[in-house]
């Protein structure tokens, strides 16, 4: 059964090795910067995919990239799966974000429980099934596009994603696993929360003059300017417009609510008097030149702030996107076999991505051609 996956870009904002500097502002106060010194995101793969593969090849538990009994409260996010296509030098990971508590063990509320009942509503899951110790997941797919400087999550129905816990475990595998020239590290011995005694290790790095350097991996939604984006790809794909202007006693609408910027669009001429905030979603099909047009209207015309805005909705979505700035999203649907009905392969996901490629990277490869 075909399942569909919803695509989130984001940009990598730093990757690699930092020399912090502080900054004098006007007002007196200091900020940080923090300017780039060496390695970035295809180093970062490369070294965390091999560290990954080696002590995966022992247990799954040991693609934890710190210690558990030390940070019992922490997240827990393993590596199940990896795939890198030589020719492009993307990635595809499927990491694994673990579902039980602090105390290592997995709660079920029963369904039919009334509110408040505490006898009988919470049942402790077996952590063991067969005598194999089980560690309860869910899957998250996470595609890695170097030469673009993005990362992009894809969430299916049985899956989730959670990009800040990504790029925190990359960080966790450079500073604590990943060799490094300019890393020092100091270790002690230091009592646990649940009373054990375990090792501490503290990590930093110093260039040859002995400066003070930080490993980063930060990334954000990505945002794209519309005027950056191919107008074929989104003038094919538009459904619907989306207009919202605030309406004073001053100005003029018509019957139907549509009011004048909407009518510069439409070339109507408005009669009625109106006194709010409104919002216009009307079905449309567009050519690249009637979009063009539209474009140019709202940067010349219409001044997006606060409600006010200009919008259009791809392929009949309910969600809506600003012609100012839009988050990238997009869909694919994967019909293969999941690896014991749990999750798919990296290699699956990654061909099912590669053969759509053009496609779902069309915005990011006009902007790049821009820079």
């Amino acid at each position: 059964m075909a399942e569909s996956g919803l695509i989130t870009f984001f940009e990598v904002t730093e990757c690699g090795l930092h020399k912090l500097e502080k900054i004098n502002t006007l007002n007196g106060k200091t900020k940080n910067k923090y300017n780039h010194v060496s390695g970035g995101l295809t180093e970062t793969i490369n070294e965390v995919a091999k560290w990954v593969a080696d002590v995966g090849k022992d247990s799954f538990k040991n693609t934890l990239p710190w210690d558990a009994d030390s940070n019992p409260n922490r997240e827990r996010v393993y590596c199940a799966d990896f795939f890198q296509d030589e020719k492009s030098g993307d990635a595809l990971f499927v990491f694994c974000k673990a579902l039980e508590n602090g105390d290592d063990s997995l709660n079920g509320f029963v369904e039919d429980a009334k509110f408040g009942d505490k006898a009988g509503s919470v049942v402790r899951v077996d952590k063991q099934v067969k005598g194999k110790k089980l560690i309860y997941a869910k899957p998250m797919y996470y595609w890695f596009i170097p030469r673009l400087g993005l990362i992009a999550s894809i969430k299916f129905p049985h899956s989730v994603a959670a990009t800040d816990l990504i790029t925190d475990y990359f960080k966790r595998c450079i500073d604590n696993f990943i060799p490094n020239e300019c890393k020092r590290v100091t270790q002690y011995q230091q009592d646990a929360p649940n009373g054990k005694e375990v090792t501490v290790k503290r990590v930093r790095y110093n260039d040859a003059n002995d400066n003070e350097m930080t490993y980063l991996f930060r990334a954000c939604k990505k945002e794209l300017n519309i005027k950056n984006v191919s107008l074929k790809y989104l003038a094919d794909n538009i459904t619907h417009l989306v207009v919202r202007d605030t309406i004073s006693y001053k100005k003029e609408i018509e019957e139907d609510g549509l009011f004048s910027f909407f009518n510069k669009i439409k070339k109507k001429q408005p009669k009625l008097k109106r006194d709010q905030e409104v919002e216009i979603i009307e079905p449309t099909r567009l050519d690249e030149h009637q979009l063009k047009g539209i474009m140019e209207v709202q940067v010349e015309e219409h001044v997006t702030s606060g409600w006010n805005n200009v919008g259009f909705r791809l392929n009949d979505e309910d969600s809506t996107k600003w012609f100012n700035s839009y988050v990238a999203r997009k869909h694919i649907k994967l019909d293969c076999i999941k690896v014991c009905d749990t999750y798919f392969q990296a290699i699956d996901v990654f061909d099912c991505l590669d053969a759509q490629r053009e496609k779902l990277l069309v915005d990011f490869e006009e902007t790049a051609k821009l820079a």
